[in-house]
């Protein structure tokens, strides 16, 4: 069981090093460069079809929102939310490590793209900034605690962000890799009846990918209604 859990370290994922260590962070991007550059294609592919309906929907979200009205956050937003989600496919390739089951990537993200949102609220206006910290309409004798609890609420955002998003991340991987070592030993018959699950869980698993991504960027869309 240790030795399974050990495939979530980034040092440990592989046996080649530096070498897979660099295919492992170089082939997001490649894959996404490839098969959603327009000009590679005559006609629009299935993975651009998929992208432009992503697009299409998370501008939806964004123009619901707060979001819409700030400058140059629904751009950021959409990136983001194109590279969590390769980031979290990428992970599906055999003997690439997915970057998004580390806690390092997903706090370094996350913590980048908070502290945009707090500096561009406050410097957009310190009033507006400070009133997130205390509620409308609560008691006085309250009103102590409530700043606490808003400050605190705020400062833990990009932990809950990471530890999330590696946490489901994680899992999936862990269960792809048990099924592959309760595979491996079998053949014949056995061999055969335990890939159809397996596939079918790979599918299963590419979608959560996919779902993972977009929790990310709505908890984002979210965390710009504070902005003032």
């Amino acid at each position: 069981m240790a030795e399974l859990f050990s495939s979530l370290d980034f040092d440990n994922c592989n046996r080649w090093g530096g070498v897979m260590s660099l295919f492992s962070w170089g082939v997001p991007p490649c894959i996404f460069l490839c098969v959603f550059s327009s000009s590679v294609y005559v006609c629009p592919s299935g993975p651009q079809v998929l992208k432009n309906k992503v697009s299409f929907f998370s501008s939806q979200v964004l123009l619901s929102s707060k979001a819409s009205v700030i400058k140059g956050i629904p751009g950021l937003l959409i990136c983001v939310l194109m590279l969590v989600m390769t980031l979290n496919l990428s992970g599906m390739v055999p003997g690439v490590f997915a970057s998004t089951s580390h806690l390092l990537t997903n706090f370094a993200l996350g913590v980048t793209v908070w502290l945009g949102f707090l500096f561009s609220s406050l410097f957009n206006s310190v009033r507006g900034f400070l009133s997130h910290f205390l509620p409308v309409g609560g008691p006085w004798w309250l009103n102590p605690f409530l700043v606490v609890i808003e400050l605190v609420s705020t400062m833990i955002r990009p932990v809950t962000l990471g530890v999330r998003l590696a946490a489901n991340m994680a899992a999936g991987h862990v269960l792809l890799g048990l099924l592959g070592k309760i595979m491996l030993p079998l053949g014949g018959v056995w061999f055969m009846g335990l890939s159809i699950p397996a596939l079918f869980y790979s599918v299963f698993e590419s979608g959560i990918c996919i779902v993972q991504g977009y929790i990310f960027f709505l908890l984002l869309v979210l965390y710009t209604d504070d902005h003032s």
